[in-house]
């Protein structure tokens, strides 16, 4: 009897360590394993499971890990032959519509009619898959969507003149502004980026090779002025810099080919423009802390400046309208310097201080650039120790040291022996004065600095 007894016992282990088992194998495989299970016992449904995958493929029975090996063939299954399927038919679709174009079956107004219904089409049919949690591949296929339609405007315009350029830009607008919808409606920041090289590649697409300075320019301020609304309201900031980029691509282009002097007052005007967006744009989104967006603010601050600048001086005939130019643009950076924080503020005086050498450059002649140089540094200097701007006083030191390259380096070789000499002497009694000026304010900085730290129980 012990020995029946014995048995039994054995047995009902066996049974519930293979339930067990069973429990295990159905859970990796998904299934629900706990149906029939006695209460209490291993396939309990409220007891816990085991939800730890060991190493080396096995779990911790002993069987087989299939999880890998049925996520991958999921993967290859769902996903890449997909994709791949698609590619092979629009790859398909692609050479019948060339061989059909190539054969004449269809007309250039069925060509473009195809082309504007496909890129619809693929628009549309990327929102199937974007519904479905393939975001990645549905803007691709938003991307070949809105590239047919703009291919297919244009071909419309330039290679059948099947409709007018007013039309053909009107629908490359239409394009453009239901993309950049698309991207704020879907926070979509690639779907934006498509809509901004759409809308500048728009007037090179529909160009007849005639001068049309004020729709080309409003049209560059209206996008830069849709892209200053995205940038601030998403927090986009790489549009910033396609905007800039191509403001200043398009604006050169048409410069070189178009401008003459009678169009001075209307090119200042859209040039000051656009300074004035970028300038914006600027200030208003200083105090934005997310990642890449106050370097990318700073990289466009100096940019838009430098460009603006050199965009005035090309119209500008002489180097005395240059200088008070440089000298304005000084004082409107100073302004602007006035209402920014750091490092805005920073960046801005910089350009102030930059655009006061480059006018005393244009203004005065051989060594009395020398001269106001120095006298500029000294007023940095000055006004760096009074209010603890260490960045003043680094832009005067490198300002001073570009004084004394161009005075040993072109300046005295100029000069006559006795000019030579006195200037020398007086270089040399300059750098003293600033040396000992500098000690002593350095030296009273550091003091007050070292006792405000003592005071305060600072080491």
């Amino acid at each position: 009897m012990d020995d029946s007894q014995a048995e039994i016992r054995e047995l009902k282990r066996l049974v519930e360590e293979l339930l067990a088992r069973v429990s295990r194998l159905e859970q990796l495989a998904g299934v629900a394993g706990s149906e029939g299970g006695a209460p209490g016992s291993a396939t309990d449904a409220r007891s816990p499971r085991l939800q730890v995958v060991p190493p080396h493929g096995r779990d911790e029975t002993g069987m087989p890990n299939l999880r890998p090996r049925s996520e991958l063939e999921a993967r290859i299954g769902s996903h890449w032959l997909n994709r791949i399927g698609i590619a092979a038919l629009l790859i398909g679709v692609s050479y019948f519509l060339k061989y059909a174009f190539e054969s004449n079956w269809i007309g250039p107004a069925g060509q473009i009619l195809i082309g504007l219904v496909a890129g619809v089409a693929v628009v549309i049919w990327s929102e199937w898959f974007r519904s479905r949690g393939y975001q990645a591949f549905s803007y691709s296929l938003k991307a070949v969507g809105v590239g047919a339609l703009y291919l297919s405007l244009w071909a419309a315009l330039q290679l059948y003149a099947l409709v007018p350029p007013g039309v053909a830009f009107a629908g490359m607008v239409v394009v453009t502004a239901v993309t950049a919808s698309l991207a704020l409606a879907q926070n979509a920041e690639i779907l934006a980026a498509f809509a901004l090289i759409g809308g500048f590649a728009t007037p090179v697409l529909i160009s007849t090779g005639r001068n049309h300075e004020l729709a080309l320019l409003s049209y560059l301020a209206l996008l830069d002025l849709s892209t200053l609304l995205m940038v601030l309201s998403r927090r986009w900031p790489r549009l910033l810099v396609l905007s800039f980029a191509g403001t200043v691509a398009l604006y050169f282009a048409w410069y070189a080919e178009f401008y003459s002097p009678g169009q001075f007052a209307l090119t200042f005007a859209f040039a000051t423009l656009f300074f004035a967006i970028f300038a914006l744009v600027t200030l208003i989104g200083h105090g934005v802390q997310e990642r890449g967006f106050p370097q990318t603010l700073l990289m466009v601050s100096v940019l838009n400046g430098v460009v603006y600048f050199l965009a005035i001086c090309l119209m500008l005939e002489t180097s005395g309208g240059r200088a008070w130019f440089a000298a304005v643009l000084a004082i409107v950076y100073l302004m602007l310097a006035r209402g920014a924080r750091q490092p805005v503020q920073a960046t801005h005086l910089a350009l102030a201080i930059g655009f006061v050498t480059i006018a005393i450059a244009l203004r005065l002649q051989e060594v009395w650039i020398s001269v106001g140089w120095f006298v500029e540094a000294a007023l940095l200097m000055t006004a760096g120790f009074w209010r603890n701007w260490a960045y003043v006083r680094w832009l005067a030191l490198a300002l001073i040291a570009a004084t004394v390259v161009k005075v040993f380096a072109y300046d005295i070789w100029d000069l006559s022996r006795g000019y030579r000499i006195v200037s020398f002497v007086f270089l040399g009694v300059l750098l003293l004065a600033v040396s000992f000026a500098y000690q002593r304010d350095w030296l009273k900085l550091s003091s007050n600095t070292t006792l405000r730290h003592t005071s305060s129980g600072e080491i």
